[in-house]
């Protein structure tokens, strides 16, 4: 398991239906910067500040993982697994 693994997160993407599972900080700044299915918002901006901080040891991974999260729930995007 990389050190930038987390608990899983399920999120909605822009195709009907798919689910896509986010693992790691590295497919949550991808998810983020590249498939986030709506406007991005001031949790986008702070959830991709704190995981790019992440990525340079200085910063958690779960708080990286909470801010992917709260951004997701914050633009109403489907998200499972927030609570593990």
């Amino acid at each position: 398991m990389s050190d930038k693994a987390f608990c899983l997160v399920r999120v909605l993407t822009l195709n009907p239906g798919e689910i896509r599972e986010i693992r790691s900080l590295p497919e949550a700044l991808l998810f983020l910067i590249d498939e986030w299915p709506v406007d991005k918002t001031h949790s986008w901006t702070a959830a991709v500040k704190i995981g790019l901080t992440a990525l340079k040891n200085t910063d958690s991974i779960t708080d990286a993982r909470s801010a992917f999260i709260k951004a997701a729930q914050a633009a109403n995007i489907y998200v499972a697994n927030a609570n593990s």
